[in-house]
């Protein structure tokens, strides 16, 4: 299960720093909020993170956001934010963003 976060995308050429580890999430549906992002109990295990954290997530521009915990069963790969984020991003549904912890 731990190599569905560590995925190589096609075409990226962003590396991340030295201070945090990053996954891989595939964006799904907008939700409601502002400044969140939903993902599964297992996304936030592999980055030692609980519900109410910071992350950052990266697409072509990096945005912080509020990590809750995303429900019902699905991907354990899958990222939901709210709107205002996702396009501050910009990113759209279907598409690979890294996420990783918000150091300090």
């Amino acid at each position: 299960m731990r190599d569905a976060f560590y995925r190589k995308v096609e075409g990226r050429t962003y590396a991340a720093p030295q201070y945090g580890e990053e996954i891989t999430l595939t964006v799904g549906d907008d939700i409601e909020g502002n400044g969140v992002a939903a993902m599964t109990r297992e996304a936030m295990a592999e980055l030692g993170i609980s519900e109410g954290e910071t992350v950052e997530i990266i697409g072509a521009w990096t945005q912080k956001a509020k990590t809750v915990l995303l429900s019902g069963r699905g991907d354990i790969t899958a990222l939901r934010m709210d709107k205002k984020t996702r396009t501050a991003l910009p990113v759209d549904a279907g598409q690979e963003v890294g996420v990783r912890k918000e150091y300090y």
